[in-house]
């Protein structure tokens, strides 16, 4: 998994006004943590772009895990591919925290897309940052070893936290993602634990000095390769 919370926000790529109208079409939702803003499957399309908190983008599987790909932060959207490529939606959306989504219906949305090309620029960049990013990922995936790998995924659910971070999520959901045994993430969890930078307990995981794990983790990703952590 690979956030984009270093990716373009459609709200930094267009103007305030044409934000303003944006949200003008909208209808406002908000969502308690873990709430399900959309499932895989659904079909009617619509842009939603994150106002408050963060959306957490992955898959449920049938024993209830949660494979994740991407966290979105506040100004991401997400329904791309219901309104250009008339898919259903693909992935399970679930709230990050306490998170307002601003829903966009399709026809709305198009109608506005129509008059302003500023809107077709921004969501060609995003689209096209996102193809760079999984390609990223990708790379991640066969380059770097397991503690990396899962380093890299705590901070990506680390979204928007300063300083310190508390994460609530079951070693089963990061082995699906990972796609990992649960032993394996078990063991990997300890090890970065006497790093001095994770705190486990009992369904969840600190982060005391989220700087100083960030950092950690680049150092190793630009050292290391599949060669265990020591």
């Amino acid at each position: 998994m690979r956030s984009d919370t270093s990716l373009p926000r459609i709200t930094k790529l267009i103007s305030s006004e044409l934000d303003a109208k944006l949200h003008a079409l909208a209808h406002s939702r908000t969502y308690g943590d873990g709430q399900i803003i959309h499932s895989r499957g659904d079909i009617k399309p619509g842009l939603s772009i994150v106002r408050k908190g963060a959306a957490h983008v992955g898959t449920f599987g049938k024993d209830g895990s949660f494979v994740s790909i991407t966290v979105l932060g506040v100004g991401q959207t997400f329904g791309e591919l219901t309104l250009f490529a008339a898919l259903p939606r693909t992935q399970d959306i679930t709230a990050v925290g306490a998170t307002k989504i601003d829903q966009i219906p399709g026809p709305k949305f198009l109608a506005l897309y129509k008059k302003e090309p500023t809107l077709s620029h921004a969501l060609m960049m995003i689209a096209l940052m996102r193809s760079h990013a999984l390609v990223e990922s990708l790379t991640d995936g066969r380059r770097m070893n397991i503690s990396i790998r899962l380093a890299k995924t705590l901070l990506d659910l680390c979204q928007g936290d300063r300083g310190s971070a508390h994460i609530t999520i079951r070693q089963t959901d990061l082995a699906a993602t990972l796609g990992v045994s649960r032993y394996t993430v078990n063991k990997t969890l300890k090890t970065l634990g006497k790093t001095g930078f994770i705190a486990l307990g009992y369904g969840e995981i600190k982060i005391p000095d989220l700087d100083g794990f960030r950092n950690w983790t680049e150092t190793r990703s630009a050292t290391e390769t599949l060669f265990p952590l020591k």
